[in-house]
């Protein structure tokens, strides 16, 4: 994956100061080629104070004015739109607020709106016959333990009356287990609504797309898309290219840019912790993980939706040293030169009580050992080299029996080769088979991701709230701005939480092409 982590030209502040956690902006361009940027101030994460503000540039992202307010004591997560010739938009959760300008965002008037009681709006979008379009989502319903959380609902709004009142007129998704949410929308040069949503279960499900026809009324079944990440902003380049920027979550950690077509967006990949710098060493051996303070490369693989009903392998030929080994079916295994044995931190001890804690599987040591997973509604089996070794059985429903992992121990110390690695996932309840099968003369694993995604700035040691959400502007061919918020964890004085402020990157399409 090609960083701009590094390259202090292309970054700018847009405001950053102390004691204010500055986050979730928006941005647009405006017809003369200026930049505005809403955002909201607080005291932390989730805020005991809060203002609406709004930054501008008259270079290109290059440089900011100070901070206007729009509100003094309302403000989250706030999106532009132009649904209608000569009227500016801002329509924020906050308060239901929607904030009008006709003069380019030189001053705005104040409203509310009302019918959409749900949270984290999507940019509004003109219907041919006049109405407006959004989307907006919020949890409801009984926890879920397979989601690890309530149900999320993500409404489809329309007004009638240029936002003053909307009205709930379709649902996006459906799968109880997939808490899909945060969406983002954008009309396709056929005529059709794209939809990208964030899937929120923690545990590296893709976020997932979703069709329309008929300007809203109905939508496709969710199908996976290739990115791991929240709160996606979505729209078209001028050369009709999608652009999307969105917080990292699979599994390193920043903010990030994908572009491309529907054909290349369609389909899971492999995400790993390793997103820029040196890539793991492709040996004669195979592909060789080391473990060290700065690096330990885990690799994410396509999560199991409904552990209940799902079957699954996770199949690796692969040698250890020291503890060096991580694999993941139902729960992790550490793997080192001579044996593997379950790896249960406290996070894990939910769900895995009945797990022996002295278990040890013995390896036949200096040698490539073929270690095969078998889950079967809850039933997990462990095989080395075509022999059985052990069977578990492991309460089905729960979140943590849906993540799946190759790659370095987290927690230990040495190195791992892989030779091979194959995963199979039945889901019965949506009669899908998802296969994938890697060898180390494939290449890296997660080469996809680094083919086509642009990392815009990393930020692995912060929180995950603290980074990512983001908005965006084209403002010449091909030349990007994207706002987004920051945590910098690896500055003097972070605190997760409570530390966040609003920067933004110059990126261009050549960019994607290094």
């Amino acid at each position: 994956m090609h960083s701009l982590t590094s390259d202090a030209a292309r970054h700018t502040i847009i405001d950053r100061r102390e004691g204010h956690y500055l986050s979730f902006p928006d941005l647009w361009r405006t017809p003369d080629g200026e930049l505005l940027c809403a955002y909201r101030e607080a005291d932390e994460h989730v805020p005991n104070r809060r203002r609406l503000l709004l930054s501008r540039s008259m270079d290109g992202g290059a440089s900011w004015t100070p901070p206007q307010q729009l509100h003094p004591t309302q403000g989250h997560c706030p999106r532009f739109s132009q649904p209608r010739a000569k009227e500016l938009i801002l329509i924020d959760d906050a308060a239901r607020l929607l904030y009008r300008s006709h003069d380019q965002g030189r001053t705005w008037t104040e409203g509310k709106h009302a019918g959409m009681p749900y949270g984290i709006p999507d940019r509004v979008m003109a219907l041919p016959d006049g109405s407006w379009l959004s989307t907006a989502h919020r949890h409801e319903g009984e926890h879920n333990p397979i989601a690890g959380q309530k149900p999320a609902t993500q409404g489809v709004f329309r007004s009638q009356d240029h936002g003053a009142n909307w009205e709930k007129i379709a649902t996006l998704g459906g799968d109880p287990n997939l808490v899909l949410c945060e969406a983002s929308m954008t009309r396709l040069p056929d005529g059709r609504i794209l939809a990208l949503l964030r899937e929120n279960s923690q545990v590296f499900e893709p976020m997932y797309f979703t069709f329309s026809s008929d300007d809203g009324r109905t939508w496709s079944a969710p199908e996976a898309s290739m990115l791991i990440g929240h709160r996606p902003t979505l729209g078209l380049t001028r050369d009709k290219r999608l652009l999307v920027t969105y917080r990292n979550r699979g599994p390193a950690g920043g903010t990030v840019a994908w572009l491309g077509d529907i054909a290349d967006l369609e389909g899971f990949a492999v995400h790993s912790s390793v997103q820029h710098g040196p890539e793991p060493e492709l040996t004669t051996e195979g592909l060789l993980l080391k473990t060290s303070d700065h690096s330990r490369p885990i690799y994410a693989l396509y999560p199991l939706t409904n552990p209940i009903q799902a079957r699954a392998t996770l199949e690796a030929r692969v040698k250890a040293t020291g503890a060096g080994g991580l694999m993941r079916l139902g729960i992790a295994w550490q793997i080192t030169e001579t044996a593997m044995s379950p790896l249960l931190p406290p996070e894990e001890h939910e769900g895995a009580e009945d797990v022996p804690r002295d278990l040890s599987i013995p390896l036949p040591h200096d040698q490539f050992n073929t270690i095969r997973l078998e889950y079967n509604r809850g039933c997990l089996e462990v095989l080395v080299n075509d022999e059985q070794r052990a069977t578990l059985n492991l309460p089905a429903a729960h979140v943590r029996r849906r993540m799946i992992l190759v790659g370095a121990n987290p927690s230990g110390e040495g190195t791992s080769k892989w030779q091979q690695i194959r995963q199979m996932n039945i889901e019965p309840d949506t009669q899908k088979t998802y296969v994938w099968d890697w060898e180390s003369a494939l290449g890296q694993p997660d080469a996809r991701v680094r083919e086509q995604v642009l990392e815009l700035a990393a930020d692995p040691r912060a929180a995950w709230c603290d980074y990512g959400y983001s908005g965006w502007a084209e403002t010449e061919n091909n030349s990007f701005v994207c706002a987004y918020h920051h945590g910098g964890g690896d500055t003097p004085g972070y605190e997760p939480g409570k530390t966040s402020f609003v920067r933004a990157t110059r990126f261009g399409g050549s960019d994607f092409e290094r």
